[in-house]
């Protein structure tokens, strides 16, 4: 950012490092020169924030989107449990060890 600054007022003065090795500085900028490429840079500057906002809002919704496709699948498989799992099948102990005879 300090290089652009520098090239700006090398251009407005006629003077410093453009000037000196003889680069692109064909004649000092005229302060409505300069106001119109600041605002230019302003400009230039809004827009890339405007589109980095754009792409930014595109990511938090995939990442939206993705976590409540978890969340539907998660409670389908919870309730794929439940109906799959019968509880009078683990009241019966069916599926558990039966406990020892008791000795008499």
């Amino acid at each position: 950012m300090s290089a652009v600054l520098d090239k700006a007022r090398a251009r407005l003065t006629g003077k410093g490092k453009e000037a000196a090795e003889g680069g692109d500085n064909k004649q000092p900028m005229s302060m409505d020169q300069l106001g119109e490429w600041y605002m230019q840079q302003a400009l230039d500057f809004e827009k890339s924030k405007t589109e980095e906002s754009r792409a930014s809002k595109k990511v938090a919704w995939r990442v939206a989107t993705g976590a409540m496709v978890l969340a539907g699948v998660a409670i389908i498989a919870a309730g794929a449990n439940m109906f799959l799992t019968s509880p009078t099948r683990l009241a019966c102990g069916a599926t558990t060890a039966s406990p020892a005879k008791s000795r008499s």
